[in-house]
């Protein structure tokens, strides 16, 4: 972490936050009752294993191990919150957090924003954006200060990334004698997360959020119990094509018809001919025409010439510009993809595709992969039970959780035990937790064996015709059916692995309140992940670009690698790409991962 970067946040945070304290009260007298708190973080955090990054949170874009090995954002943090008292019974609350995000920077953001209206002794009703209520500490789960840990055990908190809740929610207190009970109801859209996962960014949404939970305290003792369910939306680039493409073979198949099948005409096909002449054409462009010395110097010319124009608005003007040799390079791009797409149909009509590539197959099995596991407006539902017990000289913290999902989100179970006893300002602690998947981690593919071997012959059969032609280009367009069916076959069943988190952690720490308003803390986290598809740290995956043979089973696809995956070297992981490819760092699952962090927690 660039220290100068937190500290520009840092400062924008506190005077974001300050202004309206002075616009609200302004010396005036009759205004609000407002008052300025905050709390915050600096952790360094140090991983043994650089080929892989420790991260406190999903949307984090890097940590500790593979980045840097000394990491200062993993739990960095800053917040500021502005309470304002209208009178007796309204009030609001508006808190600014900086900390690092998927973008990587600390631009602030608003966690909380609420008006609360304490409509008896017992009820109150808040509206705005609130913590979602989804965990033990969901209230102050940010504030490092009140909990034991340095940041909450990721085999629990790991498995739903939302923080806010837009909407809000109603609570009613109910006592009896020393006991005391919380019945809250909330409602409303989970505030978007964006998730880092192996490259790929993605977006994470949660409509239609329904959250009951009720929270009991009788003496040292508190207690919670809570459901809740949403309807989660996933999005990225990867995934949107992944089961775009599904859902529209669902929709179309092969769309055979006079008009779509055919030279000349698969560009207007809308099922899978089409799908693979516009893989191969938009390659073509992009490589032999966009990227050509001499489309490139009148692109520079261009952007002399036209300085306010975006460079997507040029290259587009150079395509349709008329000139001859611009003009030639798309026909040939056009009749290369044509090529590819007569492979993949000739295909279909052997008798050893006509079974898994007919229409009616592909529709079917289209359809039950998108229907099972595309993540777009599915239930997803999170179930917790916790229990904090803290007579003074020793802690009892613990949580046990459900997750469940309708889509490629794998199910999962989390659950963890924190114990600690106090010697004056001096708490030693232990924790003990884990997480393991409850769902299949493996998914069905679209395309059997039987399918891709009558791509496979396909497109040797094309190799044999038009490698004279093609040239250096024969492997990518003879092959694109092959690479293109298989990466959607082998699509699903990585997204569902990229979310099969697993592990196990013993934690070891220390808390020391050395001042008045501020805590220090030591933490060993020892992760044990052999037994998992993967655990909750990022092993820093790229896009792997294939050359397009029936021997590599992911031509031409973006490929989600999680720490399942298993590679020739690893010490050099390099080895594993061919031309024009790049690989994941590797990462022996065998042996713990040791994670060291120290950390100052302060509240003001």
């Amino acid at each position: 972490m660039k220290i100068k970067k937190l500290s520009v946040a840092v400062s924008t945070a506190l005077v974001v936050a300050y202004l309206p304290v002075q616009a609200d009260d302004g010396g005036l007298g009759g205004g609000p009752d407002v008052k300025l708190r905050g709390f915050g973080t600096f952790g360094v955090v140090r991983n043994t294993n650089s080929n892989l990054d420790f991260m406190d949170n999903l949307s984090q874009p890097r940590g500790a191990g593979y980045s840097h090995k000394w990491d200062f954002g993993v739990d960095s943090k800053l917040a500021v919150q502005a309470d304002a008292k209208f009178n007796d019974k309204l009030s609001a609350s508006w808190q600014v957090m900086s900390q690092r995000q998927t973008n990587d920077t600390y631009q602030p953001q608003n966690e909380m924003a609420f008006l609360k209206y304490q409509a008896t002794g017992d009820l109150n009703v808040r509206l705005g954006r609130i913590p979602a209520p989804l965990f033990m500490v969901s209230e102050y789960r940010k504030v490092g200060y009140v909990n034991p840990w340095i940041r909450q055990p990721n085999e629990v908190y790991f498995q739903v990334p939302f923080n806010s809740l837009d909407g809000g929610d109603v609570s009613y207190q109910v006592g009896a004698g020393d006991f005391t009970g919380n019945f809250q109801v909330a409602a409303g859209t989970m505030r978007p997360a964006t998730v880092k996962s192996e490259g790929d960014v993605s977006t994470l949404t949660g409509d239609n959020a329904l959250c009951i939970n009720f929270i009991g305290e009788y003496g040292p003792v508190t207690f919670r119990i809570g459901h809740s369910r949403t309807k989660i939306s996933y999005s990225g680039e990867a995934l949107n094509r992944l089961y775009g493409g599904l859902h529209n073979i669902a929709a179309y198949g092969n769309n055979v018809s006079a008009s779509t099948i055919g030279a000349g005409k698969f560009k207007d096909n809308k099922g899978l001919p089409g799908m693979v002449y516009n893989t191969v054409y938009s390659s073509a462009v992009t490589n032999n025409v966009i990227g050509s010395a001499a489309f490139q110097s009148n692109l520079a010319a261009y952007q002399t010439q036209y300085p306010n124009m975006s460079t997507e608005s040029l290259t587009s003007l150079l395509l349709n510009s008329g000139s001859p040799t611009i003009t030639a390079a798309l026909a040939q791009a056009a009749g290369a993809a044509d090529i590819a797409a007569g492979t993949y149909y000739q295909a279909t009509l052997t008798p050893a595709g006509s079974a898994t590539l007919s229409d009616a197959a592909l529709k079917g099995h289209a359809g039950e992969l998108y229907d099972q596991y595309a993540a777009d407006k599915k239930m997803g539902e999170f179930t917790g039970v916790g229990i904090i017990v803290d007579p003074g000289t020793w802690l009892l913290q613990g949580e046990y959780t459900k997750r469940k999902t309708e889509s490629f989100v794998a199910d999962s179970t989390g659950w963890y035990l924190t114990a600690g006893y106090r010697f004056g300002k001096i708490m030693p602690f232990v924790s003990f937790s884990d997480l393991k998947v409850d769902s299949p981690t493996d998914a069905p593919t679209l395309i059997n064996s039987a399918g891709q071997a009558a791509l496979a012959g396909a497109g040797a059969s094309c190799a044999s015709t038009y490698g004279a032609t093609l040239g250096a280009s024969t492997a990518a367009v003879c092959y694109a059916g092959y690479g293109l069916t298989n990466s959607l076959s082998e699509g699903v069943d990585k997204t569902v692995k990229s979310t099969s988190y697993g592990q196990k952690n013993i934690s070891l720490g220390l808390r020391w309140d050395a001042f008045k308003s501020a805590a220090i803390k030591f933490q060993y986290d020892r992760i044990d992940m052999e037994k998992y598809s993967r655990g909750t740290p990022n092993n820093y995956a790229h896009t792997i670009v294939n050359p397009g043979t029936p021997t590599d089973p992911s031509i031409g696809s973006t490929t989600l690698l999680g720490t399942a995956d298993n590679y020739a070297s690893p010490t050099d992981p390099k080895n594993l790409a061919g031309a024009g490819q790049t690989a994941v760092t590797q990462f022996d699952k065998t042996k713990p991962l040791n994670v060291f962090s120290l950390a100052v927690d302060f509240v003001f």
